[in-house]
């Protein structure tokens, strides 16, 4: 049984991780990107806001007011999108995967 498992081990070129949140991967996403961004829910969102410290950052012009705004709406769209699957239906790009698992 050893033997067998470091056979496979040593057959092993590389390996490739996933968020095991994700059961089902946009096709329309791009991997790298998706890997180096790191995942922010909405409750984080809510306490970077309250922070003093990111809002002076973003007072001061240290974080683009511009990236912000971006952010916050994309996880309100996915958000929305996750909450709206079931009316939007073929509409909500959350339907959609789900339909693949």
């Amino acid at each position: 049984m050893r033997s067998l498992l470091r056979k496979r081990i040593s057959a092993l070129r590389g390996a490739i991780s996933i968020n095991t949140r994700r059961l089902a991967w946009d096709p329309s996403e791009d991997v790298e990107s998706s890997l180096r961004e790191p995942i922010q829910t909405l409750d984080t969102y809510r306490r970077k806001m309250l922070d003093k410290r990111m809002l002076l950052r973003v007072l001061s012009g240290d974080l683009p007011l511009s990236r912000v705004a971006n952010r916050l709406s994309g996880a309100f769209a996915r958000a929305a999108d996750r909450k709206l699957a079931p009316i939007l239906r073929g509409a909500s790009r959350h339907f959609q995967l789900n339909r693949v698992i």
